[in-house]
């Protein structure tokens, strides 16, 4: 069996289809070799976790509300990129109640 060829795709670059996962361009592949498709991730930027919404609130309070829009400020909190995005995430309430919770989202 002849030797394959190594395929690297950034899995930014796949798409989602009904059949699964596809690259946008076609990926040569050599018939009667062994073929690798290895799939490159991106790099990750760190997590930091900070207390900022009150309890049954959908404001952030004043620590979290302080770094939105300050990218100067929120740089202070992690060695990130240039190009990182600050992501926020919240949870709008400890209780089950689906209806008040969506409100609250």
């Amino acid at each position: 069996m002849p030797s394959g060829t190594e395929h690297r795709v950034h899995i930014d670059t796949l798409r989602y289809t009904r059949n699964g996962l596809a690259t946008r361009a076609p990926i040569n592949l050599t018939v009667g070799a062994h073929n690798r498709v290895v799939l490159i991730r991106p790099e990750r930027a760190p997590l930091t976790t900070l207390p900022g919404f009150g309890y049954d609130s959908a404001f952030p309070g004043a620590p979290l509300a302080g770094l939105l829009g300050n990218r100067e400020l929120a740089a202070t909190l992690a060695d990130w990129p240039k190009d990182a995005v600050l992501q926020l995430l919240g949870h709008a309430n400890v209780e089950n109640n689906l209806d008040h919770n969506k409100a609250l989202s």
